[in-house]
């Protein structure tokens, strides 16, 4: 529920368009990855107790856990989203 506020929060002004960019900079950029953070872990937090069988061949058909291949890619995008913003190595394209 948390998730799905904090990204409807930000979806509110494309939604309404009637907030000027600058004014809603603070929301896009903390409120997403926020949102997204809490949308991974639960992923996580719920599928992890089949990650024990994750390179067994006698589960999943010899395929890796669904939850642990779907939340993985998303954890390490925002994992290098949050590293390069503490390092400084983000920039900006103009």
């Amino acid at each position: 529920a948390v998730s799905t506020t904090l990204l409807f929060c930000v979806a509110l002004r494309s939604l309404f368009g009637h907030a000027s960019w600058i004014r809603l900079k603070p929301l896009y950029a903390y409120m997403s990855p926020i949102g997204m953070w809490f949308g991974v872990v639960h992923v996580m937090a719920f599928g992890a107790k089949g990650w024990d069988t994750l390179f067994n061949k006698n589960y999943h058909n010899g395929q890796m856990s669904i939850t642990f291949v779907s939340s993985m890619l998303p954890a390490c995008v925002l994992l290098v989203h949050h590293l390069m913003g503490t390092f400084g190595t983000k920039k900006q394209v103009s």
